[in-house]
C-alpha cells in the first residue's frame, strides 16, 4: 500500500557520531529513481503547495505527478508516480517567432526554469521559456531563432483547469543555448518578487563564432528582479490580463520596451498588425512590427525601463542556471564558466579610440578613460570552471553585486555599439554598427513616454573580467567546480540533528552525477567546509536539485532532475547510528555500512561516501561492483583490459547504420556522457583498463554547446609500439566486409585553437578494430614538414606495431579556418578507404592521396564485434598541450547525390486570414558521400495555384557538401481568402534528384471567435432576473427541497432566509463583463446549499447532445466559513469529477467581513440528452451556489456571420423538446426566436 509520510515517520532514531566539523549526525541518503515518471530530458522540478511534484521537460511539456511512498523504513523508501497530468500550455500555447518578428509555427519551447508557489487550493507555477532552436557552435550557425523569445509565464489552477498568463515578454535568448532560466521568490516590504536568471550571449563577453557573432544585450547575462506585485496591480487595473490576438488569444501583462530596429517597419494603431488595443499603455506608441519579439541579433533588443517591473538585480553571469534565496534572505547563484575556443573577452579601447586588445593582453583602466566595445574577439579563450557566488541579501539595492562576466552594452552604453556580425566563408565581419542611443529614438515604454542615452549611464565596473577568480576580493566566489553546475537549493530539514540545516546543495552536470554540499560559515557568506561528491553515481547529468523541508511532503528528501537518465532521482535520508571510519577500531572494509550495495572498500577506492547510500561509485552493469574494481564492466565475458567496447555488451553488433552523434546532451543517451561512445582505443598488451585512458576532469563532453572537447591533449600515442594513446573514444558500428559502402565523418573545431602545430601534434578521426595496433587515422598535423608555416594532414595506417605507414599532405591556410571536415569513405568490397577533407563546410571536398588498403581485422565478418570509429588526438613527443574539439560524429551509408528536406511536405499549419508573414526554416541535406561531392543549387522557385503566397530569398548558387546541411528560409503570406493554399517548391541543382520538388501547404481560416447560445440560466435561491445582455433571462429557483422550472430540475437544496452581502467591487475577475452590477447583486443576494444529510444536490437540464460550457456562480457568504479550508466541496458533470476540492475562499478571496464571489467554468459533452450537475460534500461545510448558466458554443466570423447550420439547431430543439417549447410559447420565449440573424450569441 502506498501512503504519504509525515516528518515523524521519517526519523526513527537519532544517535550522535563525529563527521564534518563537530558533533553531528552521520548524513546518509539512499537514492532511487522515481518509478513511473515518463519524462524525457527533465530540466527543472519543484513541489507545489498541494503536494504535487511539477517537472519541466526541455521541449516545454510540464508534468504534474502525484507521488506516493511505500511503507519501507526510513532511508529505504520507494517512490512511485500514482497519477500523471500533462500540462501543455507552454509547449503549444506560447507562439514562436523568427528573429525578424515574423511568425514561426513550431510547437515547442525550451523550458529551463520552473517554480511552484500559491496555495494548496490555488497552486501557481512560474515558468521560463524561450525559442527551442539551438544555433551557434563551431560552424557559427545562425538559426534565425528569436533572440527576444524569453518569456516568464504564470500558470494558475482555477479549480478546473490551468490558466496561463505571460507576465513578461521580450527577454533575451542566445543564438546558442543560453536562455531565461531558474528563479526563486521572496517578499519585501509587502511586495512579492522573483529573482530570475537570464543567460548570456557570449563566452567571455565578446561576440564570437560559437555564439553566431551575437553581442551581449542590455538584459542578457544577469540576475533579474521581477516585481510580481506590480504586475498584479497592472493586471487588476486592466480588469484582467491584456489580450494579444495576433496568434490566437494570448493573455499577457507586460512587454519590455525594445530598441527601434532600423531593419523593421514602424507601425501604429492604424495597422492591422498592431497588438495593443485602446486603453493599453502602448496604444499610442510607434513600435516595430512584431514587437516585442524578433530581437534581430540585438538591433531590437529589450531593455529595462525606470519604474518598470523588470530590473537588473545583479549583473555579470555568463549563463547562471538557477538562484536560491535561503530562509534568512541570503542569495546564492552558480554560473557556468567559459568553454575553451568559444570566444574571448571584450576588446578594450583607450579614451582616444586606440585599440588595446583584451584584459588577457592589456590592462583595463576605466579611470584613465579605457572602455570596452562589442568588437568580435576570439583571442585568449580559455576555461576556468563553474563558480558558486554569494550574491548578497534580499535587502540589497539593485546592482550591488557584480559577478564578473562583462557586458559592454551595460558598461558603456554610449560607446559599446550595437553591432551585427555575419560570417562569409568563415570570416566574421561587422554588417552593421549603430549607437545604442540612436536606436532609442521613438521608443515608448509602459511607464516612460520616451528614452535617451542619459537614461543609461556608464557602469565601467561591468567591463572587468572577474569570472572564476575565486581569490579576488571584488567577487564573492565560494567554489569553482570543473563540471557544469546548475541547480541549487538550501537544505532546511532537521534531519541528522539539524546538521545540514542551511547547507547549500548544487547539481553538477556530470556523467556520473554529483550533488555538491556547502556548509556556510557563521556569517552565512563564506564556507566552513564543502564536499564535491556528497551524492554521486546516481544518474547521468543532473540539472536541477530541490530539498524538502520539515513541513513539506516527504520531509528531508532531496530530488534531482537527471537530464541524461530521463528520470527523477530521489535521495531519502537515513538517520542512523554512528558509521565507523577506516581508522576506527572494528572497521570492516568488506561490509556495506550505508546499505547501498557497495562494500566500504569499494567506495573508498572510488572516493565515494561509505556512510551515505546516495553516494555511489559508477557501475555500468549494475552488479554492485564498481567499474573501478569490476574486471568486466559490461558482463560480456571479455575482461575490460581486453574489451575494445568495454561498456557495450553487444560490442557494436547492434549499433547499425546510420549513426549520427551530434554531441548534444543525452543524444543518443547511451555510452560515455550520453554521447554514444562505448570504449577507448585499447592497449593491445591487455594491461591497461579503459578508466586509465582518460581523465573526466579534462573533458568537456556535451554541455550547452554540443561538442566533444579534450581540454588539454596529452602526449599518449597509438603509433607503433608506443600504445599509450589517451582520450581515443570510440563506438562499435555493425559493418563488415559484406556491407555497402559507407562514410565516417567528423568536424574539427578551431584547428589547434591558436597553437602552432609542432612535430607530433595531431587530432582527427580513426577507424579500426578497436585496439592501438590496427587502425586508419586521418588527422590534422604539421603537414609534410615541421620547418615551414604550411600545415596539413597525416594519414596513418597501422596493421601491427611493426607495420606502420604514414602519408603527409600540406593544405594552405588550414589553421585559419573555423572548422575542418574529415571524411573516411570505406568500400568493403575492395577492403579499402579513401580519406577526404574540406575547409569550407563541404563545398569543396578534396581527396587525400589514393585509396588505402585496410587491415583485414577492421571488417572481419567473423569477429563478433563491430568496426571501431572514434576521435583521436595527441601532443606527441613534445608534450605541448592544446585543446581539441569535435562537433559531431557520423557514420552513414553512401547514397546518391540527392537532396532531402527535413520537412517534406512543408506545412505552414492552420493560420488566420491576413495574419502576417510566417517563416519556416527547414534543413536541406546532401545525403551523398564524399565521392559524389557537393551539390550546387542553381535555382529555387515556387509554382502552382497559390505560388504568389510563398517565397524564398536564399542567395544562389548555394553549395551543400556531402552529408552537410544548409537552412532554407521559406515565407508564407496569408491573404484574406479562407481555404487551403498549396504550391510546389522547386529546387534545381547539380545532384541526382533535380528538380527536387516539395509540396507546400497551409490552411487559412477566418478569425472565428467562439460564441455561445444561452441554453439555460438559473438564479439558484432567487427570483427571476432580467438579463442585462438581452439574452435569456435568469429563471427563478425559490423552492426549498426538490424543485423544477422551465429548463431544469433539482432534487434537493436549502435556501436561507437572510441575504448575502457580496459587493460588486469585490467580484473576482472570472465574473464576465455581461454581468453588470445590478445583475450581480440580484444573482448573489440569495443562494442554494445542500445539507450533509440526505442525497447530494443534483441539477438536471434537458439538452440536445453536444458540447456545452457550464458556468457556476458561487461564493461564500457565511461569516464562520469565510476562511481558506472552511468550505470545500466537489463538482461533477455527467458523472465526471470536474471540480476537485473546490474552496471558494481560496479561489476568489475573502476575509473577516469581506465576501468575494466568482465563477467556475467547465466544458462537458452530453450524449444522453440530459446534462447532470452534481454537488458533493467533502467534510468541510456544505456545497453552495448562487447561479448556473448553460451555454452551447458556436463560431462567429470576423464579419459577424454565424458559422454553423442554425436551422439544424432549431429542428433539433423542436423535435426533442416539444413540451419545453409549449411552455416557452406561453411565456413568449419560443424556440422560434432562434433565427439565423438574431441568434443569442456573445
Amino acid at each position: 500500500m502506498m501512503q504519504f509520510f509525515s516528518r515523524r515517520s521519517m526519523l526513527p532514531f537519532l544517535i550522535i557520531s563525529i563527521l564534518f566539523n563537530g558533533l553531528v549526525y552521520d548524513q546518509s541518503f539512499n537514492s532511487e529513481g522515481l518509478n513511473g515518471a515518463n519524462v524525457s530530458n527533465p530540466t527543472s522540478l519543484d513541489f507545489g503547495p498541494n503536494g504535487k511534484l511539477y517537472v519541466s521537460q526541455q521541449d516545454g511539456t510540464l508534468f504534474e505527478y502525484t507521488v506516493a511512498r511505500n511503507n519501507a523504513a526510513a532511508g529505504q523508501g520507494t517512490y512511485t508516480v500514482a497519477d500523471t497530468k500533462i500540462i501543455s500550455l507552454i509547449k503549444t500555447g506560447v507562439p514562436n517567432h523568427n528573429d525578424d518578428g515574423s511568425i514561426n509555427t513550431a510547437n515547442t519551447r525550451q523550458v529551463t526554469g520552473l517554480l511552484a508557489a500559491g496555495t494548496a487550493a490555488v497552486p501557481v507555477l512560474y515558468v521560463s521559456s524561450s525559442d527551442s532552436r539551438i544555433g551557434g557552435g563551431g560552424s557559427g550557425n545562425d538559426k534565425n531563432l528569436d533572440t527576444n523569445s524569453g518569456i516568464l509565464s504564470r500558470l494558475t489552477w482555477t479549480g478546473s483547469a490551468w490558466d496561463k498568463v505571460d507576465l513578461v515578454r521580450g527577454l533575451p535568448r542566445c543564438e546558442e543555448n543560453h536562455s531565461t532560466n531558474g528563479m526563486d521568490i521572496f517578499e519585501r516590504n509587502g511586495n512579492s518578487y522573483l529573482l530570475l536568471q537570464q543567460g548570456g550571449n557570449a563566452n567571455k563577453g565578446a561576440p564570437s563564432n560559437n555564439f553566431a557573432g551575437t553581442s551581449e544585450t542590455f538584459l542578457s547575462a544577469s540576475l533579474l528582479i521581477v516585481n510580481l506585485t506590480q504586475l498584479q496591480n497592472m493586471e487588476t487595473a486592466n480588469g484582467g490580463p491584456f489580450l494579444d490576438t495576433r496568434e490566437g488569444t494570448v493573455k499577457y501583462i507586460y512587454d519590455l520596451p525594445t530598441l527601434n530596429d532600423p531593419n523593421r517597419a514602424d507601425i501604429t494603431n492604424t495597422s492591422p498588425s498592431f497588438p495593443y488595443p485602446a486603453g493599453h499603455p502602448l496604444y499610442n506608441a510607434t513600435i516595430d512590427i512584431g514587437d516585442p519579439f524578433g530581437g534581430n541579433n540585438g538591433l531590437n533588443q529589450a531593455f529595462p525601463e525606470a519604474n518598470g517591473p523588470v530590473q537588473i538585480f545583479s549583473p555579470g553571469y555568463r549563463n547562471a542556471y538557477d538562484v536560491v534565496i535561503t530562509s534568512d534572505g541570503r542569495i546564492f547563484a552558480g554560473d557556468n564558466g567559459p568553454n575553451v575556443t568559444w570566444g574571448g573577452q571584450p576588446v578594450i579601447y583607450t579614451n582616444d579610440g586606440n585599440r588595446k586588445i583584451d584584459q588577457n593582453s592589456a590592462n583595463y583602466n576605466p579611470a584613465t578613460g579605457d572602455y570596452i566595445t562589442n568588437d568580435f574577439n576570439e583571442d585568449n579563450s580559455d576555461s576556468h570552471g563553474d563558480a558558486l557566488h554569494y550574491v548578497g541579501t534580499i535587502e540589497d539595492a539593485n546592482g550591488t553585486y557584480y559577478a564578473g562576466h562583462p557586458v559592454p552594452t551595460r558598461a558603456f552604453p554610449s560607446r559599446a555599439g550595437v553591432k551585427v556580425y555575419t560570417s562569409i566563408d568563415g570570416v566574421w565581419n561587422a554588417e552593421a554598427d549603430y549607437d545604442f542611443g540612436d536606436l532609442l529614438q521613438g521608443v515608448t515604454g509602459y511607464f516612460n513616454p520616451a528614452f535617451n542615452i542619459g537614461d543609461f549611464p556608464d557602469d565601467p565596473r561591468q567591463g572587468t573580467y572577474l569570472s572564476g577568480l575565486k581569490n579576488d576580493s571584488r567577487v564573492n566566489i565560494l567554489d569553482v567546480v570543473k563540471y557544469s553546475t546548475n541547480g541549487l537549493c538550501e537544505y532546511t530539514a532537521s534531519n541528522f540533528g539539524g546538521t545540514m540545516q542551511g547547507d547549500i546543495l548544487t547539481a553538477s552536470y556530470a556523467s556520473k552525477g554529483y550533488i555538491n554540499r556547502y556548509q556556510l560559515d557563521a556569517n552565512g557568506t563564506g564556507l566552513s567546509s564543502k564536499n564535491n561528491n556528497f551524492l554521486g553515481g546516481f544518474g547521468s547529468q543532473p540539472l536541477d536539485v530541490i530539498a524538502q523541508g520539515d513541513s513539506d511532503i516527504f520531509p528531508g528528501t532531496i530530488w534531482a532532475a537527471t537530464f541524461g537518465a530521463n528520470n527523477i532521482t530521489v535521495f531519502e535520508p537515513s538517520d542512523f547510528a554512528g558509521c565507523l571510519q577506516p581508522t576506527d577500531a572494528g572497521y570492516i572494509g568488506s561490509e556495506d555500512y550505508d546499505s547501498d550495495g557497495y562494500t566500504n572498500d569499494d567506495e573508498l577506492a572510488n572516493g565515494t561516501d561509505i556512510c551515505s547510500g546516495g553516494s555511489k561509485p559508477a557501475d555500468n552493469d549494475s552488479d554492485f561492483i564498481s567499474d573501478l574494481l569490476d574486471p568486466d564492466d559490461d558482463n560480456d565475458g571479455i575482461a575490460d583490459v581486453s574489451d575494445v567496447f568495454a561498456i557495450d555488451s553487444n560490442n557494436g553488433t547492434t549499433t547499425n547504420l546510420p549513426i549520427v552523434y551530434p554531441f548534444w546532451n543525452n543524444d543518443p543517451g547511451t555510452g560515455f556522457y550520453g554521447l554514444g561512445f562505448t570504449g577507448l582505443m585499447l592497449n593491445p598488451s591487455g594491461t591497461t583498463d579503459y578508466l586509465e585512458q582518460y581523465d573526466e576532469n579534462n573533458l568537456t563532453f556535451g554541455g550547452a554547446g554540443g561538442k566533444a572537447t579534450v581540454d588539454a591533449v596529452s602526449s599518449g600515442d597509438a603509433r607503433g609500439a608506443l600504445n599509450t594513446q589517451q582520450n581515443a573514444f570510440q563506438v562499435g558500428v555493425n559493418v563488415d566486409i559484406n556491407s555497402a559502402a559507407f562514410t565516417a565523418h567528423t568536424k574539427i573545431e578551431t584547428p589547434f585553437a591558436g597553437i602552432t602545430p609542432v612535430s607530433g601534434l595531431s587530432y582527427g578521426m580513426f577507424i579500426g578494430n578497436g585496439d592501438q595496433d590496427h587502425y586508419l587515422k586521418v588527422a590534422l598535423t604539421e603537414g609534410i614538414s615541421n620547418t615551414d608555416d604550411i600545415f596539413g594532414f597525416e594519414v596513418v595506417r597501422e596493421d601491427g606495431s611493426t607495420d606502420v605507414s604514414i602519408q603527409t599532405y600540406d593544405v594552405l591556410n588550414i589553421t585559419s579556418v573555423p572548422s575542418v571536415d574529415i571524411y573516411i569513405s570505406i568500400n568493403p568490397g575492395t577492403n579499402s578507404a579513401q580519406p577526404y577533407y574540406s575547409i569550407d563546410g563541404g563545398e569543396n571536398v578534396i581527396a587525400l592521396g589514393t585509396p588505402v588498403t585496410l587491415p583485414i581485422s577492421l571488417l572481419d565478418a567473423s569477429d563478433d564485434q563491430g568496426m571501431a570509429v572514434g576521435l583521436i588526438s595527441t601532443s606527441g613527443a613534445t608534450g605541448k598541450e592544446f585543446t581539441a574539439t569535435w562537433d559531431f560524429l557520423k557514420v552513414t551509408e553512401d547514397g546518391a547525390a540527392n537532396l532531402v528536406l527535413s520537412e517534406n511536405p512543408l506545412d505552414f499549419g492552420v493560420l488566420k486570414t491576413n495574419s502576417g508573414q510566417v517563416q519556416l526554416i527547414p534543413t536541406l541535406t546532401n545525403v551523398g558521400g564524399p565521392a559524389t561531392g557537393a551539390i550546387q543549387i542553381t535555382n529555387i522557385f515556387v509554382s502552382g495555384t497559390n505560388a504568389a503566397l510563398f517565397d524564398n530569398s536564399t542567395a544562389l548558387p548555394l553549395t551543400i557538401g556531402p552529408s552537410a546541411e544548409k537552412t532554407l528560409p521559406l515565407n508564407f503570406y496569408p491573404n484574406d481568402d479562407a481555404g487551403t493554399k498549396t504550391a510546389d517548391l522547386v529546387i534545381e541543382h547539380t545532384g541526382d534528384n533535380s528538380p527536387f520538388i516539395v509540396p507546400l501547404r497551409s490552411v487559412l481560416k477566418q478569425d472565428l471567435a467562439p460564441s455561445y447560445t444561452v441554453i439555460a440560466r438559473i438564479n439558484a435561491g432567487g427570483t427571476d432576473v432580467s438579463a442585462s445582455d438581452g439574452k435569456l433571462n435568469w429563471e427563478a429557483n425559490t423552492e426549498q427541497g426538490a424543485a423544477s422550472g422551465l429548463n431544469y430540475t433539482v432534487n434537493t437544496g436549502t435556501i436561507p432566509a437572510n441575504e448575502n452581502t457580496f459587493l460588486f467591487e469585490n467580484r473576482h475577475t472570472s465574473i464576465p463583463d455581461y454581468i453588470d452590477e445590478a445583475t450581480f447583486t440580484s444573482l448573489y443576494s440569495k443562494e442554494r446549499f445542500d445539507v450533509a444529510s440526505g442525497p447530494e444536490m443534483e441539477f438536471k437540464f434537458p439538452v440536445a447532445d453536444g458540447s456545452y460550457r457550464v458556468n457556476i456562480f458561487t461564493g461564500n457568504g457565511y461569516g464562520p466559513a469565510n476562511t481558506v479550508g472552511a468550505r470545500v466541496f466537489d463538482i461533477s458533470l455527467e458523472n465526471e469529477l470536474k471540480g476537485d476540492d473546490i474552496d471558494v475562499v481560496a479561489l476568489f478571496g475573502g476575509s473577516e467581513e469581506i465576501f468575494n464571489a466568482g465563477m467556475l467554468t467547465y466544458e462537458i459533452t452530453v450524449t444522453d440528452g440530459e446534462l447532470n450537475l452534481l454537488f458533493e460534500h467533502t467534510g468541510n461545510e456544505n456545497p453552495v451556489l448562487q447561479a448556473i448558466e448553460i451555454l452551447q458554443p458556436y463560431l462567429v466570423s470576423e464579419r459577424g456571420t454565424v458559422a454553423v447550420d442554425a436551422e439544424r439547431l432549431v429542428v433539433g430543439y423542436e423535435n426533442k423538446f416539444t413540451k419545453l417549447q409549449e411552455k416557452r410559447n406561453k411565456l413568449n420565449r419560443t424556440i422560434g426566436q432562434f433565427k439565423v440573424d438574431e441568434r443569442e450569441i456573445f
